[in-house]
C-alpha cells in the first residue's frame, strides 16, 4: 500500500511489512539518494515494531545532519566509514546487530556511483554473519538535487512505496568470486 509522506509512519507496500513480519536480524541496505525518506520511514515503522534502525552515517558535516534528524525521530546512528576507518564503522554494525538493532548501510555510497553497489556491505555482512537486507523506495513526487546521487527530498504529502527485497547471505568465507556475485 502506500500513504502520504507526510503523515503517519510513511509508506507501506513492502513483502516483510504486509505481512507483518520482522525485517530485523539483517544489514539494511538502500541506496543513497533515498537514505532521507527511508530513514524517516525506518525510524517510525520500525520504532512501531519494537526494532531500532541504525544507520551507518558518515563522521562529516552532513553526516551530522543526518544524525541529528534521525535523533529527533527517536533513532540512532552509527558513526563511521565504509572508507575511512571502516574498521570502526564495522565494530559499530557488530554492536549494533547484536544489540537487536537494525544496522543500514547505503551499498553505493558515499561517493557512488550511483546505483552501484561498493564492497562495503559485502563486507560487512561477511564479517558479521548478518544477511544484507535489501531496501528500495519510490516517491511519486520528490525535489532531487544535483548532486553525483540526484539525493531525493519528498514533496509534502506526497506518496511513496517502500519494498523489501530478500535477504542476502554472504559466507564469512566467502571468496572473491562469492563476493562478487553478493555485490550485485
Amino acid at each position: 500500500g502506500e500513504e502520504r509522506a507526510g503523515a503517519g509512519a510513511g509508506a507501506g507496500g513492502s513483502a516483510a511489512g504486509d505481512r507483518g513480519e520482522r525485517p530485523g536480524g539483517g544489514i539494511l541496505a538502500a541506496w543513497h539518494d533515498q537514505l532521507f525518506i527511508l530513514s524517516y520511514y525506518l525510524a517510525a515503522r520500525l520504532r512501531w515494531r519494537g526494532l531500532r534502525c541504525a544507520p551507518l552515517v558518515s563522521p562529516s558535516k552532513d553526516g551530522e545532519l543526518l544524525t541529528r534528524f534521525f535523533a529527533r525521530l527517536g533513532g540512532e546512528s552509527v558513526r563511521g566509514s565504509t572508507s575511512r576507518g571502516a574498521a570502526g564503522g564495522l565494530l559499530a554494525f557488530v554492536r549494533a546487530g547484536r544489540s537487536g538493532m537494525c544496522p543500514m548501510i547505503t551499498p553505493d555510497g558515499p561517493r557512488g556511483p550511483r546505483h552501484q553497489a561498493q564492497p562495503g556491505a559485502v563486507f560487512a555482512a561477511a564479517r558479521t554473519g548478518l544477511p544484507i537486507v535489501p531496501v528500495a523506495c519510490a516517491l511519486r513526487a520528490a525535489i532531487r538535487l544535483p548532486s553525483w546521487d540526484r539525493f531525493q527530498l519528498p514533496l509534502p504529502f506526497t506518496r511513496a512505496r517502500v519494498a523489501w527485497g530478500a535477504p542476502i547471505h554472504v559466507a564469512p568465507d566467502a571468496g572473491a568470486a562469492g563476493r562478487a556475485a553478493a555485490q550485485e
